[in-house]
């Protein structure tokens, strides 16, 4: 169990399990891999139709099950869904739902050295009890927790904190980023860095802002303006 939403007696339930991959994959012709549901005791594969791998997948060890469970109809399954690949967070509006996952590896593709933590996004239409897979896309860096993003006129805004390892310094560098993403997870803006060395604690928008608080020995606090989704700009700080 990962997280879960509840709208209007419908139950949006995240789950993962690891692949195994040192062990047979089969037995008896049943691929063992495959993710499984029960009804009522019963039990069924998830169709191949309902499982995905995202464009931009990264490190694979497991799958992510999304399911839409009607709990006012004996808690029967309206869908399940499936991808390769990990997710820690789930985002939610009325009319869209995001999982949010990360991986390590080669933040630059150029670069050899770049190593560091990248997040990956995958959005779902669920408007009308609806569980339609839309996109996935990723950014570099770390999302925090779900309060650090923002759904808000067809963008979505993302604050991470950007961590990698100067093997000349031996020092960890961080930097922190405000990303705006369209409905196809692209990126359409970023923000300059801030509260540079720093880790983000927490996030909260209202009226068109975003307000960030970073923390290494103070608690700087930082506004960003969203008014323009491909040039978030820090106003204050």
């Amino acid at each position: 169990y990962l997280s879960s939403r509840m709208i209007e007696g419908k139950l949006y339930l995240v789950s993962d399990c690891w692949l195994n991959y040192f062990d047979t994959y089969e037995k008896g012709g049943i691929p063992e891999f495959a993710p499984i549901y029960t009804v009522n005791g019963e039990k069924h594969y998830v169709s191949s139709g309902d499982i995905f791998v995202p464009d931009d997948e990264g490190d694979i060890w497991g799958y992510t099950n999304l399911s839409l469970i009607n709990t006012r109809e004996q808690c029967r399954p309206i869908g399940i869904k499936t991808f390769l690949g990990e997710s820690s967070e789930i985002y939610q509006t009325a009319e869209r739902l995001y999982l949010v996952g990360s991986s390590y590896g080669l933040t630059d593709e150029n670069d050899d050295k770049s190593w560091g933590y990248k997040t990956r996004l995958i959005s779902f239409d669920t408007q009308d009890g609806k569980l339609e897979p839309m996109a996935s896309g990723m950014i570099n860096g770390n999302v925090k927790d779900k309060y650090s993003l923002s759904y808000r006129n067809g963008v979505l805004s993302v604050v991470v904190n950007e961590e990698s390892y100067d093997d000349d310094t031996y020092e960890f560098l961080r930097n922190n980023y405000l990303y705006n993403l369209d409905e196809e997870l692209e990126v359409l803006g970023k923000s300059e860095s801030f509260g540079d060395g720093e880790v983000v604690k927490s996030v909260t928008y209202k009226d068109g802002y975003a307000y960030v608080v970073t923390f290494m020995q103070t608690d700087p606090l930082f506004a960003i303006d969203l008014s323009d989704p491909k040039n978030p700009e820090i106003v204050s700080e």
